[in-house]
């Protein structure tokens, strides 16, 4: 095959700069976000072909992970990846043995929807009212109170108390235990890598940098671990705390981690998703991190999440295929983290 080589006369470069993209031609590849108005506001799906990347950002606590979560396990239920999914645990505390806890905790909810409910579909529903000009809304959303506070008839104890902390409890109901054993034989069939920070778990937390700063971004680390697994077919990557690489300067590690993520991108085409913390606690200034990564990313959401409304994620688009960028309401079971598809806009930013 001959060589491809670069044109680099300005008229060849990228002509759909200004015609739109053929979506059609964008989703026979197309890999779904599995919710509603984020795959309507992104309608070409997740672009597996090219590969992007793209940030989820938010304060500690605001239900990033968990977000992201959702999407891995969307992304490995539906098949469709034609690869595998990388998890870079770069958070001390949380080992790959926590993530799957989590993800086995989100699969279980989903199963006792179904076996409670005949399928999701079937879950009890609910309107979010009439909109600001007091037409009727022609969304429906699903009842997360009625959902979570369904009780066993026998014990009355809850049933959808079951999140990852709850896994190493001793007492549970017959039906939750069931779920669970079905969401372990789930999970153990997915095509799901997780790597720890700790040296024996994967040591995802260092980031080599070669004497003096020199030497090609191959040379580094994680880029070499990356690398490795791609060539191996893995076609996403996810990476948690994104900002927390073992480096000197906080400016340095985002630094370093952005031209590595945007690096695999460019050359292997394999999706890269970022977590980063904006902030590092409540009124303490907000990280370098999360606006640098939105930068460079071709898809950036925020997540916004109170616990005082427990069954609602917000997520707000600030970068998407599609504009005005909407923000959403999506139905959050808050014990596990399980988002269910059913969501609506919240606005349309001018």
């Amino acid at each position: 095959m001959p060589e491809q080589r670069y044109d680099p006369r300005v008229a060849a470069i990228d002509a759909q700069l200004v015609d739109p993209p053929d979506l059609e031609e964008l989703k026979k590849n197309a890999v779904k976000f599995g919710i509603l108005h984020l795959d309507e506001v992104m309608p070409a799906g997740l672009n597996v072909t090219d590969g992007e990347f793209i940030t989820v950002k938010g304060i500690e606590g605001e239900r990033k992970t968990t977000l992201v979560l959702n999407l891995v396990r969307n992304f490995c239920r539906a098949g469709s990846l034609g690869g595998s999914v990388i998890w870079d645990t770069l958070e001390s505390g949380a080992s790959p043995r926590k993530v799957k806890a989590a993800l086995i905790a989100m699969e279980a909810a989903a199963i006792l929807a179904v076996e409670l409910w005949g399928g999701i579909a079937e879950l009890p529903m609910t309107s979010p009212g009439p909109s600001k000009t007091g037409a009727p809304s022609p969304y429906r959303f699903a009842d997360m109170r009625a959902i979570c506070s369904r009780k066993d008839e026998e014990t009355s104890r809850p049933i959808f108390a079951l999140g990852a902390r709850r896994l190493l409890g001793t007492s549970r109901l017959p039906i939750v235990q069931a779920a669970l054993e079905k969401a372990k034989e789930n999970v153990d069939k997915w095509p799901l890598l997780i790597f720890g920070a700790p040296q024996g778990q994967g040591g995802t937390k260092r980031m080599t940098t070669p004497i003096n700063g020199e030497g090609a971004i191959d040379d580094h680390d994680p880029y070499r671990r990356w690398a490795k697994w791609v060539d191996k077919g893995a076609r996403v990557i996810v990476v948690d705390h994104s900002s927390a690489y073992a480096v000197p300067q906080p400016y340095d590690r985002i630094t370093k981690f952005v031209t590595h993520g945007s690096s695999i991108v460019a050359e292997k085409h394999v999706v890269m998703i970022a977590i980063a913390q904006t902030a590092l606690s409540t009124g303490r200034k907000y990280e370098v991190g999360g606006p640098m990564m939105a930068q460079e990313a071709s898809i950036s959401l925020e997540t916004k999440y109170s616990r005082a409304k427990p069954y609602n994620l917000q997520v707000l688009p600030d970068k998407v295929r599609d504009e005005p960028p909407v923000d959403m309401n999506i139905p959050i079971e808050p014990s596990s983290g399980l988002l269910f598809p059913y969501s609506y806009p919240r606005r349309a930013r001018r």
